[in-house]
């Protein structure tokens, strides 16, 4: 089994840019999951700097989620435990807006389960009153 660091030194080793996404896309999730959130941050950033929404169109069969949406709602939760709750509400909001846009259900239940976390967590029942009521 590859771990995300086989995974990021294969694709580096053949200039293979989706699957660094790939792999700072878990590298991130992975950091984020055991509490090493700036780590996790520079992952998530990474993945979202790489992703082309033109070549990489494949990869959301091969990952199940929008890897560029999965990235930015990962990237949110990581902010807010990083202490910047506005930088997180507006990636998750964000999330959330390409989601819709790509018409990608499994994306937007993801983004709206990690935003209806963070809203809560923050109080903030007034934006998750109009997330739900749209």
């Amino acid at each position: 089994m590859l771990l995300d660091e086989d995974l990021l030194r294969l694709s580096l080793g053949r200039n293979d840019c989706a699957g660094l996404v790939l792999g700072h896309l878990a590298s991130g999730q992975n950091l984020l999951m055991i509490g090493r959130f700036a780590p996790s941050r520079s992952h998530l950033e990474k993945a979202l700097a790489l992703h082309d929404p033109t070549s990489h169109r494949a990869l959301v069969r091969q990952a199940g989620l929008h890897p560029h949406v999965n990235a930015r709602f990962s990237l949110g939760f990581a902010l807010f435990l990083l202490g910047f709750p506005d930088q997180a509400l507006a990636q998750i909001t964000a999330a959330i807006a390409e989601a819709r846009g790509l018409a990608h259900p499994p994306s937007l239940a993801a983004s709206l389960a990690v935003g209806g976390m963070l809203l809560s967590l923050l109080r903030d029942h007034a934006v998750l009153d109009e997330w739900v009521a749209q």
